[in-house]
C-alpha cells in the first residue's frame, strides 16, 4: 500500500478485515451484511462531511391510518404515538356499526393510553370515551394479542383475526344517532387522522444483567421474558439500538429486529453508552433532562442502515465491529484520557494532512426537524432552532439534519451543535504506523507529536484503522478539540398553532336538526295568530310540541312592527313571552328554547298581500304553518 493513504482505501481495508473476522466466527451472510453496513456507515461519522442520517418514513406515516395488507411489521419505542396499520374493517347490525382493527406494534407493548381523532381526544385508558364521542364509540385494547383475548365481532373474526403477539386496538363506531334529534359524529365520515398514544416495547438493559461486566440483575439478553418496562431505560437510544440488533420473537420466531446472537454483541459497550445517554444536562427554559432519549416507530421495511443511522444520529454515536463483536461508541468529551501517545518515530514513511475539508464538503448552518409530542402538534415534525457559524467565504452552506426519533427541542439543538462544531475541527491525518499502534482501537483518543507539521501533543480520534499481519497499522486520525463538546446556547422552538379541525356538528343541515326551534304539531285553536299594520296578536290556546311536550300558551301581542313585512312569531319557553322576528329569523329559529308558532305578514293600510288565508295576515302571501310566505 502506498505510504500516502487515502480515506477510502482504509475504509475498504476495514471492510475486508470484517469479512475475515466474520468468516472465522461463522456469522451468517445476512448478519455479515448487517455488520458491513454498520462499519461503513460508522466510518462516515468522522469523515470531513458526515452524511446526513437516513430516517424511517414511519415517523410521519403513523399519523394517518391506512389499510395495506402488505405493510411491514412495526416497532414502537418509548412514550409516543404507535403505528396505525388498519388490518381489518367490517360493518355489522345492518350497517349501524363500523369496526376497525388497528395494529399499533408487531410486539407486546407496555400500554395504550390515549386515542385521538384529528385534534380531539376520543378515548383514554383512565377516562374512557370522551366528549362528543360518548355513546358512539367503543374501544378495546390489546397490548399483546392471543387466542385467549381475541375480539369476536362476527363469524370469521374470533378464529381468523387473533393478531397473535401484536398490540392492537378495536374501534367500534356507531353510525346512527341515539335519538331523532341527534346524529352520530361518524354519520358523514370517519377520520383516518388517528393518533394512538402510549408506551412501547420493553427493552433489554445490560446494566440489569449480572452476567455482563458491571451489571446487576436478572435480565438476560437471550430471554425476552426477563425484559421489563422502565420509563427511562425504555427510551434510551443505546438500548433501542441493542433491541433492534437482538430482535424480538413471537412464538419462537423472529418477528422484528435482526436476531443477532448476544455473544456477537459487545454488551458492555452498550451499557456504557446507556449511562452516557442518562447523564443529566440543562434544557431550554430551565431544569434538566437526560442527555439523549428516543421515542418513535420504524418498520421492518426500513433497511438496517436506515434504522441504525436514525438511532446513532439521536445519540451522536458510532457502531463498529471490534474483534468480531458489534460495539457502540458515543462521541463525548473523553479527551482527558488518551490511550496512546505517538511521535514521528511511530510513523512509517509518508503521511497526508488535510487541515480542513473543502468548502463544497463543508457547511456552516445545521437545521432540521424534531418530533413535537404536545397535544397541539400530536407528533408532527417541527423545526428546531437552527445552529450556525460564520461562513469562510460569506456563502451559507446548509446541512439538513432531521431527528424524527427525538421529542426534545433541546436535545435536537445539542446534536446539531455537535455536528456543526466538528466542522470547525476537520483536520485529517493519514499514515501507516508501526506495531505500537496496535494498542488503539477505532474511536480511541490519541496524542500526536509530529515535528514535520508542528504538532505537540495534538489530540486526534482514530477514525479508521486496519490491523495487518506484517505489523504495519494504517490509521486515519480525525482532529479533536474540547470546543466540539461545549454546550450550545439553547433557543426556544417555534410554538405550534392549534388547527381548526372540521366539526360535523357545525354542518348547517345537522344544526337544523339538532338546534331548531320547536314547533306546534297540534293546537286547540286553528288560527291563534292575527296581525294588522303594526302588531301581531296571539290568543290563548293549548298545544303539543314536536318533542311531545304539552304547553298552555298565554294571550299576548307584539307591537311596533313595520307594515308589509314577514315575521316569525316566536314564543320563548324560558321567559314565557312572545316576539316577532323579521324573516328569515335564522337565530330565533335555531334556538331550541323557542317555539315557532308560524309566519305572519303585517298589512299595509289594512290590505294584505294576496292570496290570503283567514284570518288576515296569518301565513299571508301564500305561506303555510311552517313555511315562510312568498310575499
Amino acid at each position: 500500500m502506498s505510504k500516502v493513504l487515502k480515506v477510502v482505501a482504509v475504509v475498504a481495508s476495514i471492510g475486508a478485515a470484517i469479512v475475515t473476522a466474520g468468516a472465522s466466527l461463522g456469522i451468517s451472510a445476512a448478519l455479515l451484511s448487517g455488520i458491513g453496513v454498520a462499519a461503513s456507515i460508522g466510518a462516515t461519522l468522522l469523515a470531513p462531511k458526515p452524511k446526513a442520517p437516513q430516517n424511517s418514513p414511519e415517523s410521519f406515516e403513523r399519523l394517518r391510518a391506512s389499510i395495506d395488507p402488505r405493510t411491514p411489521r412495526k416497532t414502537w419505542i418509548g412514550n409516543t404515538a404507535g403505528a396505525t396499520d388498519i388490518r381489518d374493517e367490517e360493518f355489522t347490525d345492518s350497517q349501524a356499526y363500523f369496526h376497525r382493527f388497528i395494529v399499533v406494534a408487531s410486539h407486546k407493548v407496555q400500554s395504550i393510553d390515549e386515542i385521538w381523532f384529528d385534534d380531539k381526544i376520543a378515548w383514554s385508558a383512565v377516562g374512557g370515551v370522551q366528549g362528543e364521542f360518548v355513546g358512539y364509540l367503543t374501544v378495546a385494547t390489546r397490548t399483546e394479542g392471543s387466542a385467549a383475548n381475541a375480539i369476536n365481532i362476527s363469524a370469521r373474526m374470533g378464529s381468523t383475526r387473533r393478531y397473535t403477539g401484536l398490540a392492537y386496538v378495536h374501534l367500534r363506531y356507531k353510525l346512527t344517532g341515539n335519538s331523532k334529534k341527534t346524529d352520530s359524529p361518524f354519520a358523514q365520515s370517519i377520520t383516518t387522522r388517528i393518533t394512538i398514544r402510549g408506551k412501547g416495547v420493553a427493552l433489554y438493559d445490560p446494566r440489569m444483567d449480572s452476567t455482563v461486566a458491571g451489571g446487576s440483575g436478572s435480565q438476560r439478553a437471550d430471554d425476552q421474558t426477563t425484559w421489563v418496562w422502565d420509563n427511562d431505560a425504555c427510551r434510551n437510544p443505546a438500548l433501542a439500538l441493542l433491541f433492534y440488533l437482538l430482535g424480538y420473537d413471537i412464538n419462537g420466531k423472529l418477528a422484528v429486529g435482526k436476531g443477532i446472537p448476544p455473544n456477537r454483541i459487545d454488551l458492555e459497550s452498550f451499557a456504557i453508552a446507556a449511562n452516557l445517554c442518562d447523564e443529566l444536562v440543562t434544557k431550554e427554559g430551565g431544569g434538566t433532562e437526560p442527555r439523549y432519549r428516543v421515542d418513535g416507530v420504524w418498520s421492518e421495511g426500513d433497511g438496517p442502515t436506515t434504522v441504525m443511522d436514525m438511532l446513532k444520529a439521536s445519540m451522536n454515536a458510532d457502531l463498529d465491529d471490534v474483534d468480531g463483536k458489534l460495539r457502540l461508541t458515543i462521541f463525548h468529551d473523553d479527551l482527558a484520557t488518551p490511550v496512546a501517545d505517538f511521535t514521528e518515530n511511530d510513523v512509517l514513511g509518508g503521511f497526508e494532512w488535510n487541515p480542513s475539508a473543502d468548502l463544497d464538503n463543508s457547511f456552516n448552518i445545521v437545521r432540521g426537524v424534531f418530533t413535537d409530542p404536545s397535544n397541539t402538534s400530536l407528533y408532527q415534525a417541527i423545526d428546531y432552532p437552527q445552529l450556525e457559524t460564520d461562513s469562510p467565504d460569506g456563502i451559507d452552506r446548509i446541512e439538513t439534519f432531521n431527528l424524527p426519533m427525538v421529542q426534545s427541542a433541546s436535545q435536537a439543538q445539542r446534536l446539531a451543535q455537535l455536528r456543526l462544531q466538528r466542522q470547525l475541527f476537520g483536520g485529517t491525518f493519514s499514515a501507516e504506523f508501526q506495531a505500537t499502534a496496535w494498542k488503539v482501537q477505532k474511536n480511541s483518543i490519541i496524542r500526536l507529536t509530529f515535528a514535520p507539521r508542528g504538532f505537540v501533543n495534538k489530540l486526534f480520534r482514530v477514525a479508521d484503522m486496519e490491523i495487518r499481519q506484517d505489523g504495519v497499522v494504517p490509521l486515519v486520525l480525525r482532529e479533536e478539540d474540547l470546543a466540539i463538546y461545549g454546550p450550545p446556547t439553547l433557543a426556544h422552538p417555534i410554538d405550534p398553532i392549534a388547527s381548526t379541525p372540521y366539526d360535523p356538528a357545525l354542518n348547517p343541515i345537522i344544526q337544523s336538526f339538532q338546534t331548531a326551534a320547536k314547533t306546534v304539531v297540534t293546537r286547540s285553536i286553528a288560527y291563534p295568530v292575527s296581525s294588522d299594520d303594526d302588531s301581531v296578536d296571539i290568543v290563548a290556546f293549548d298545544g303539543v310540541l314536536n318533542d311531545g311536550q304539552s304547553v298552555s300558551f298565554p294571550i299576548g301581542s307584539v307591537t311596533g312592527l313595520t307594515s308589509g313585512e314577514v315575521y316569525a312569531v316566536i314564543y320563548s319557553l324560558t321567559s314565557g313571552t312572545y316576539s316577532a322576528v323579521l324573516s328569515p329569523a335564522t337565530a330565533a329559529l335555531g334556538n331550541d328554547t323557542n317555539v315557532f308558532l308560524g309566519w305572519s305578514t303585517t298589512s299595509t293600510g289594512g290590505v294584505y298581500p294576496t292570496p290570503t288565508t283567514p284570518p288576515g295576515g296569518w301565513g299571508g302571501g301564500g305561506g303555510t304553518w311552517e313555511a315562510p310566505p312568498n310575499a
